[in-house]
């Protein structure tokens, strides 16, 4: 390799330009930047799915504690109207009503009160009815949903996880491959310049020669 050869190659690279410290610096903390960003990511997905989950779950035992209520609340009522009921039954055995106290009225006292307490009892069956819709249907589709809200909250944690450490691992191996590469092409500038040193002290050593020589003649 001629001289001019290797100048030209030390100083003309063919490869992407070289990185300087800082440059190279500010690279290296990317890897970082990209970490808090994903870990933010991951913090904020858990902090919705958790309080998502909280407010269903708070529901449910809402739901759950008045379907309670509600059930007690129609049994009771319907056995205070059963019992209103059979006593009025005794009471009014035998006998054709009171009509005549209140002629004013369609109905005696005892079909007025009988219709009140039967409205009860109607009362009573909608609340137990609300009580049974709330634990057959409502509640056994609010499990699903709080599953399903951890299940997916998993999924997309475990996703996100997986594509930060394909990220991490694709970043360490281009961070190194740039070092590899500085590292390369620093070796090869100190080659060609300690090169182009050998020549020059070989071509000078030449030209001492050469005017030895021809002193050597001329005397």
């Amino acid at each position: 390799m001629s001289r001019s050869s290797v100048r030209h190659h030390a100083h003309n690279h063919t490869g992407p330009r070289l990185l300087t410290k800082k440059e190279l610096a500010d690279i290296e903390t990317i890897g970082p930047k990209i970490r808090r960003h994903m870990e933010a990511h991951v913090t904020c997905l858990e902090a919705r799915s958790s309080t998502k989950a909280e407010l269903i779950q708070e529901w449910h035992e809402y739901l759950k504690k008045r379907s309670e209520i509600e059930a007690e609340y129609a049994k009771s009522l319907d056995k205070l109207s059963d019992r209103s009921l059979e006593k009025i039954a005794r009471l009014n055995k035998g006998t054709t009503g009171n009509k005549e106290y209140f002629p004013s009225c369609s109905t005696t006292p005892v079909e007025f009160l009988v219709s009140v307490i039967t409205d009860g009892k109607g009362v009573a069956s909608r609340h137990a009815g609300f009580a049974e819709e709330v634990n057959l249907e409502i509640l056994p589709r609010l499990d699903i949903v709080v599953k399903d809200v951890h299940v997916t909250s998993k999924r997309v944690r475990e996703g996100l996880h997986a594509m930060h450490e394909e990220i991490k691992k694709s970043y360490t191996d281009l961070l190194e491959a740039m070092k590899s590469y500085q590292a390369a092409s620093f070796a090869s500038d100190e080659s060609n310049q300690k090169l182009l040193k050998i020549q020059s002290s070989r071509s000078k050593g030449k030209n001492v020669d050469k005017d030895a020589k021809k002193r050597n003649e001329d005397a």
